[in-house]
């Protein structure tokens, strides 16, 4: 330790001899192992001791705690305080040479285990952690005048330029109801296999992409590119091509120029897509941090690696705890796709239309209490014949930020796409019209 940072550690521990207030600043800043010198480490415990059981914090206090032998110590400290002023100061400096000193530590520990054979992801997560560690309090204090304030500038800004903070759903009537994706933010949704969640997910990325924002899609059960792929998906919906057309190369020459022509959309260039196959939540971390996405998207939570537990339950409780403390850390929105459960299915929820609920969502209970917000997908044609094949259902179950309930969906099978299609409550409505051949595009010669 430099004379630097040893001379900051003593000018803490005299600060909070003298003066109350800079006590509680540096209790709270501060944890014991933030300082190298084993005096100050011990004396530190001592106060914060002292703090928890209400007593003040001086020599007087200290000594019975300690013993005599740290009385010189003590007194010392309080004598070589340069300056009450400038104590915020030495606290900085403590924090930043016990930053130093867990990066070299952990530095040194990962370069052992990356010659051991340790995979490199998690040698660069143990790294990242360290340089990402926060002060002992996860906020800022401030009046409630303050916080108001600062709340209605960022609500003027949205009311003069009509335009929300968050990110787009791809639908308005979402938008409203949810207030957007908004940094930070956790948001489920699910859906029995086959009603097209996957479907709805691509046309959430692709809003966003158009909206100029840069989408990162963890595509954890469909590989990118193939016949079986996402891009076939993408292609159909950008284009209106039927889906069938595209997967089993039936479509024309003209159609070939469209698809084409909708893949070099510069928005296209927003849209990462990662398919690797089980991965763990530290891992989906490292690639977030690595892309530095605008907002996450997850297809889905049940093929995420999990640690091992007794019960698959715990498992999956688990992720999703880590996967929202990950968009907390990183103030991401992170949209996750989860599976709902078989009872939709049963002849009781035929009774009622199979329309899903939050008790509905497989494998843990822990999953929608983690969430900001839930929405669950539902498409009564899957259930009864009678009904529209295009209607669709986006129901909002849980909202922290507003009111739940149903928004209405066209679905358009042929191309996998869904759209908020209901004009004042009535259905059908045409669907918007495909996207229109550019008369100057030449990348493909038709015949």
């Amino acid at each position: 330790m430099d004379a630097r940072a040893k001379d900051a550690e003593v000018s803490v521990i005299g600060g909070m001899l003298l003066n109350e207030t800079a006590a509680a600043s540096a209790l709270e800043q501060l944890s014991e192992n933030d300082f190298s010198d084993p005096v100050c480490q011990q004396v530190f415990a001592a106060a914060l001791r002292l703090a928890s059981e209400g007593k003040r914090i001086d020599a007087v206090t200290l000594i019975p705690r300690l013993g005599n032998e740290f009385k010189t110590f003590l007194l010392d400290a309080a004598l070589k305080l340069p300056s009450l002023s400038g104590y915020q100061h030495y606290i900085d400096v403590v924090l930043e040479e016990s930053k130093r000193r867990k990066l070299l530590n952990v530095i040194s520990e990962q370069q052992l285990a990356l010659i051991e054979g340790c995979p490199v992801m998690e040698a660069e997560q143990a790294i990242y952690n360290v340089l990402n560690e926060t002060a002992k309090s996860d906020g800022e204090l401030c009046t409630a005048y303050e916080a108001m304030s600062e709340t209605i500038d960022e609500l003027e800004g949205i009311r003069k330029t009509g335009k929300q903070i968050g990110i787009t759903t791809g639908f308005s009537s979402v938008d409203y109801k949810i207030g957007t994706f908004l940094p930070g933010g956790y948001y489920i949704v699910g859906a029995r296999s086959g009603m097209g969640k996957t479907a709805l997910l691509l046309c959430m990325v692709r809003a966003a992409a158009k909206s100029g924002k840069r989408c990162l899609v963890f595509s954890l059960e469909m590989p990118r590119k193939g016949q079986g792929g996402l891009s076939t998906r993408l292609l159909s919906q950008e284009t209106q091509i039927e889906h069938d057309k595209i997967r089993f190369a039936k479509y024309s020459d003209r159609d070939l120029k469209l698809m084409r022509q909708q893949t070099a959309e510069d928005y296209m260039n927003n849209i990462i897509i990662y398919d690797k196959a089980e991965m763990t939540v530290m891992q989906i971390q490292s690639v977030i941090r690595r892309v530095k996405p605008d907002i996450v998207y997850i297809d889905y939570l049940g093929l995420i690696k999990a640690k091992k537990a007794d019960k698959r339950e715990i498992e999956i409780a688990t992720v999703s705890r880590e996967l929202r403390n990950v968009a907390k850390a990183l103030k991401v929105p992170m949209v996750v796709l989860v599976q709902l459960n078989r009872e939709t299915d049963t002849a009781k929820a035929k009774d009622k239309a199979g329309r899903p609920t939050l008790a509905n969502i497989s494998e843990s209970d822990s999953i929608h209490r983690d969430a900001d917000t839930v929405m669950l997908l539902y498409r009564p044609a899957q259930y009864n014949s009678k009904e529209d094949e295009h209607k669709a259902e986006l129901i909002v179950a849980k909202n922290r930020q507003g009111k739940t309930g149903i928004v209405p969906l066209f679905w358009t099978g042929e191309t996998m796409t869904f759209n908020g299609m209901y004009e004042f409550d009535q259905f059908p409505v045409t669907p918007p019209d495909p996207p229109k051949l550019k008369e100057d595009y030449d990348d493909v010669e038709l015949i």
